[in-house]
C-alpha cells in the first residue's frame, strides 16, 4: 500500500512539473519572438489612434464586417484597416516601398 501512494505522489510530481514546464517555455517564447509594434510609426500613423477617415480613400472591393481598408490618394502601397464604428486605426500595411518614414530611423526592405 505505501508503494501505490508513492508511485501517486510521483506521477503527480512528474504531471505538475511537466505543466509548469510548458507554462515557461510558451512565456519565454512569446517573450522572445513577438515584436511589440505599439509604439511605431508608419507615415506618421500609430495604430489604435483615431484617423479622419474624410482623408482617406475607401477600398470597397475588401468587404469585412467590423472594419474598413482606406489608402491615401498618393500612396497606393499604404494601406489602412480602420474600425467601422469609432475610426480607430486597427492594421498598417506597406507594400514594395523603402523610402517610407518610420519613427527609428531606418529602412523597411521588405513588406510588413
Amino acid at each position: 500500500m505505501n508503494i501505490h501512494r508513492s508511485f501517486k505522489i510521483f506521477t503527480f510530481t512528474i504531471f505538475i512539473s511537466i505543466g509548469i514546464g510548458t507554462i515557461l517555455i510558451i512565456n519565454h517564447i512569446n517573450n522572445t519572438q513577438s515584436t511589440d509594434l505599439s509604439q511605431l510609426t508608419i507615415d506618421d500613423m500609430k495604430l489604435d489612434t483615431q484617423i479622419d477617415v474624410r482623408n482617406y480613400t475607401v477600398n470597397n472591393r475588401i468587404v469585412m464586417k467590423n472594419h474598413r481598408i482606406y489608402t491615401k490618394d498618393n500612396k497606393h502601397y499604404l494601406t489602412f484597416k480602420v474600425n467601422k464604428s469609432n475610426h480607430y486605426l486597427k492594421g498598417i500595411t506597406l507594400v514594395k516601398d523603402t523610402k517610407i518614414e518610420t519613427n527609428f530611423n531606418a529602412n523597411i526592405d521588405g513588406d510588413i
